[in-house]
């Protein structure tokens, strides 16, 4: 579970992990390599594996992740990257 506040954009991040995120409840946008998709309670993003993403809510929000993150990482194939918090 991820809780998001209004207007505070997440970090930008990719991984070799595919992630699936289904809204709980507020509202907001995931972008993906540049492009916005609008979300709310009952929708459901499919990020696949490698795309630059971050989140932002409109109004206070929690989205439910799933991911193979496990899996990948017992098998050694995940990588993630993040930039700085200061990039």
């Amino acid at each position: 579970m991820m809780k998001l506040a209004a207007g505070k954009p997440t970090r930008p991040y990719r991984t070799t992990a595919n992630n699936l995120y289904s809204p709980v409840s507020g509202e907001g946008e995931t972008i993906v390599e540049g492009k916005s998709f609008a979300w709310e309670r009952g929708d459901m993003l499919v990020v696949p594996s490698w795309l630059n993403h971050f989140h932002r809510a409109s109004k206070d929000a929690v989205l439910f992740r799933v991911t193979d993150t496990p899996t990948l990482e017992k098998l050694g194939f995940l990588r993630d990257e993040r930039p700085a918090a200061n990039a």
